[in-house]
């Protein structure tokens, strides 16, 4: 039986549709400096919720704790709380991208994910393939969503 407590989940595109900051994506030569990503993640408060998943998550944040790891800028901190608020979205801790990160989202969820513990946590759910697959390689269970 496992002790594993975690519920791993991503925000953008996970819990949170943000398609309609699409245009607010930095330009392919200026994507891996994270401040150029800040008008894209300060926009998060017009986001719709994905309400199926957070079905889910409120659901499992009955039995695990859930953690939610976002690439999303911590610039945007105060907007991703109230979003989270807004939309009575349980979480245990929030762990966000800071201002001097600039690595794929791969690496640096295998890296919090590696401070936590891979022990500790069940199960993930994020959008994004190369992150699926970072996690999937620390032999926990990726669920991709769409």
């Amino acid at each position: 039986m496992t002790t594993a407590d975690i519920v791993v989940f991503d925000l953008d595109d996970t819990l949170a549709d943000s398609s309609h900051r699409g245009h607010l994506i930095p330009h392919p030569d200026l994507m891996g400096y994270a401040p150029n990503w800040d008008r894209f993640s300060l926009a998060c408060d017009k986001d719709t919720p994905i309400t199926t998943n957070i079905a889910l998550l409120v659901a499992l944040s009955r039995h695990y704790r859930i953690f939610i790891l976002t690439s999303r800028g911590d610039v945007a901190y105060a907007e991703t709380a109230a979003w989270l608020s807004r939309f009575q979205i349980p979480y245990d801790r929030l762990i966000m991208r800071g201002e001097k990160e600039h690595r794929p989202p791969a690496d640096i969820k295998r890296e919090w994910i590696r401070n936590i513990g891979p022990e500790n946590v069940l199960c993930a759910f994020d959008d994004n393939p190369e992150v699926c697959t970072a996690i999937r390689s620390m032999g926990i269970t990726c669920h991709q969503v769409a």
